[in-house]
């Protein structure tokens, strides 16, 4: 049996974020926005309790990712009113990859991709005086699908009580475009 969505965790959810937004005496979000449906939920969760004048999304391509995902990025935000800015964090990947054992490549790679992107968007929340929010959900979260200090790293995770097929059924409540749902 799967969970169900409460009628009422959409409010939920957009309170929480208001509050936390309010606490830290900050000027707003920041979101690594993948192209993918936890990201879109959470951007949109965030823009809808805040303004989406208050919401950085932060793509961060490598040279691996599809071209699909930066286009959705793109027409999202400019969908959604929302601030995009893309980092390609190639160069450090790249950088990475010379100095660290390779005894398993693709877990390596993947952890450093995660790791990098946390950087990013802690060095843009300090510039800019935002918190950053996480965009993993309670399926990720219980298997341990995350980089520690990774994408696993953030102030707050708004959609971190929810079940994958919960945020599925939330991101049809809220809009998000098909292309990102059937993802």
């Amino acid at each position: 049996m799967r969970p169900k969505l409460a009628e009422d965790a959409e409010l939920i959810i957009k309170d929480f974020i208001k509050q936390k937004v309010e606490e830290s005496g900050g000027n707003g979000v920041i979101i690594g926005l993948s192209g993918g449906i936890d990201s879109a939920v959470v951007s949109k969760l965030c823009a809808d309790a805040i303004g989406p004048e208050k919401v950085l999304n932060v793509f961060m391509p490598t040279k691996v990712s599809p071209t699909s995902d930066k286009q959705d990025v793109i027409e999202f935000c400019k969908n959604f009113n929302m601030e995009l800015k893309i980092v390609d964090i190639s160069p450090a990947i790249e950088g990475f990859e010379k100095i660290l054992s390779d005894s398993d490549r693709n877990e390596l790679i993947g952890n450093i991709m995660a790791r990098c992107r946390m950087i990013v968007l802690y060095h843009e929340a300090k510039l800019r005086n935002r918190i950053v929010m996480g965009t993993s959900n309670k399926s990720e979260l219980l298997i341990g699908y995350f980089t520690k200090f990774g994408d696993g790293g953030s102030d707050y995770c708004p959609i971190g009580d929810l079940y994958k097929t919960q945020v599925r059924e939330l991101a049809k409540r809220i809009g998000i475009p098909k292309n990102i749902l059937e993802k």
